[in-house]
């Protein structure tokens, strides 16, 4: 999926592997008031932020035509996600929103990034409850300062970043804090850190904030730095294993939790760290598959933490397109749940709120129908244990003309197979889809090979097939349940040689 140049700023790489438990369901399975929209802008779109309000809702984020550069992109919905207007604000250089907060007087706080002046500045606007314009405030410098988040406190805001410096002939980054008062004026601002840093989220605390973000020298670790009032630093501290690419943060009482991405042997896994008033770790904890997992925020819940990103292990139709991805972890850090949302052509939540015991996110979404271009995505779920399913058939064996032979440490086939999933909870499942992504297969890896609409959910792949050496075949159940277009997923690799296969016998089933 095609992203602006600013989210490139975060490495992302993954590896570490294991299969989620299903753990006991939810005492309420109903999805009838979960919903999923899609919103097209201007033609490409992102979603970054969401606020409530009376109405419904106002998201924000950016949008364009296919040759345009971004505009700030306002969109305002109804509770149910039906669009009520829009507004886009910008000039003729990149601009986007990032955050989106209301005010005391029914307004709300646009912040985000702009180029209208410069290589790149925060840029906030402050604009009523029908999307007009108030007032409009940019800061830095020449070089490129990014805007990652904006809290209210007395007063006024405190927005953080990083600014671009430009220092003995080398470009560094610091992280960068501005406090402004209610009208967007500057009260001060500081940078902050040894060596490369960046600010990625801010919460307020009795005497001061404490800050989140990266620090990186020889390594790259998550970053806490607490500051008072005026903005001057109380201690900092670094945290994670080394190789962490973003630091995201809330706070949970008087505990401080962490959450992001982090490097393993191969790729990237999700994290989060717990961490005491006093800055001190109480535990850390990884989260993911075989495959590259992302995070974009955390957020809290009664129960626990939910972090809110993207998925390639527990995503559909291939190796090439992620998939939303939410994880529900306890108090202790252990993951309750996990679920994976959009479609086969790729998605990406940016954003989580939960809103009286339910769900709020944002994000983006290539359609199966136009798989290069993205489009806005809210989800409004519920909090419940999704089902699991299982592919069954084939397992590691070698199999003859669809006939298990002996077993073995990988799925060797000759011939056509016949490909089993089973499903826990049946009654909460939409329909069951079969992708195949492999040597001859990368080119319709959106398209499901097969959807069953009811038990027994089985596909009688009989494609010609060569699978060998190190490029073995990726099948992948995808089971969809609920409103909000969530989708389990369980994948398997198979070596198949079928050279000579029968006449195609793939047809769908419909209800």
């Amino acid at each position: 999926m095609k992203k602006m140049g600013f989210i490139c700023i975060i490495a992302i790489l993954i590896a570490g592997m294991y299969f989620y438990p299903h753990l006991t369901s939810s005492t309420d399975q109903s999805y009838n008031d979960e919903w999923r929209k899609v919103y097209h802008g201007k033609g490409i779109s992102i979603l970054f932020d969401i606020a409530g309000s009376s109405e419904g809702y106002l998201a924000v984020g950016a949008t364009k035509e296919t040759s345009e550069e971004w505009d700030g992109w306002l969109l305002k919905i109804d509770k149910n996600g039906n669009k009520l207007w829009e507004k886009f604000y910008g000039g003729e250089e990149e601009d986007l929103f990032s955050r989106v907060l209301q005010t005391d007087d029914d307004g709300y706080i646009l912040a985000g990034y702009t180029r209208q002046r410069n290589n790149g500045d925060f840029w906030l606007l402050k604009i009523d409850k029908n999307g007009n314009k108030l007032w409009e405030k940019f800061y830095g410098g020449e070089e490129e300062d990014l805007l990652w988040d904006l809290i209210k406190v007395d007063g006024g805001y405190i927005a953080v970043g990083y600014k671009t410096l430009h220092i003995s002939g080398e470009y560094i980054t610091k992280a960068w804090l501005i406090k402004m008062d209610e009208n967007g004026n500057e009260v001060w601002n500081k940078t902050y850190g040894n060596g490369e840093t960046v600010a990625q989220a801010i919460v307020e605390t009795e005497d001061g904030c404490v800050v989140s973000g990266i620090v990186s020298e020889n390594f790259s670790y998550a970053w806490l730095i607490k500051i008072d009032k005026e903005g001057n630093e109380i201690w900092n501290k670094t945290y994670g294993w080394g190789m962490e690419y973003s630091a995201y943060l809330i706070r949970d009482g008087r505990y401080f939790v962490i959450g992001g991405e982090t490097e393993t042997a191969m790729w990237g896994d999700a994290y989060l760290i717990k961490i005491d008033e006093n800055g001190n770790e109480i535990w850390k904890r990884r989260y993911g598959g075989y495959d590259q997992e992302t995070i974009w925020d955390i957020s809290k819940d009664k129960d626990g933490y939910l972090l809110a990103g993207f998925t390639y292990t527990f995503n559909m139709g291939g190796s090439q397109a992620a998939n939303g991805w939410l994880i529900k972890v306890a108090k202790n850090g252990e993951e309750i749940w996990n679920k994976s949302f959009g479609e086969s052509a790729g998605s990406e939540l940016w954003r989580i709120k939960e809103i009286n015991g339910k769900y709020l996110l944002v994000g983006d979404t290539s359609l199966q129908t136009d798989p290069l271009t993205d489009v806005g995505m809210i989800i409004n779920c519920r909090d419940y244990q999704p089902p699991n399913i299982k592919i069954t058939r084939p397992t590691k064996a070698v199999y003859i003309f669809d006939r298990k032979i002996f077993p073995s440490s990988v799925t060797i086939i000759l011939g056509g197979i016949t490909i089993v999933a089973n499903i826990s909870n049946l009654d909460a499942i939409d329909k069951v889809e079969f992708y195949l992504c492999g040597p001859f297969h990368y080119d319709n890896f959106y398209e499901p090979q097969a959807t069953i609409y009811y038990p027994p959910y089985m596909w009688k792949w009989e494609s010609f097939a060569i699978g060998a050496g190190s490029r073995p075949y990726i099948v992948t159940a995808a089971a969809y349940y609920g409103n909000a277009g969530a989708v389990a997923v369980d994948k398997i690799e198979v070596y198949i040689i079928n050279p000579f296969p029968a006449p195609a016998s793939s047809a769908s089933l419909h209800k």
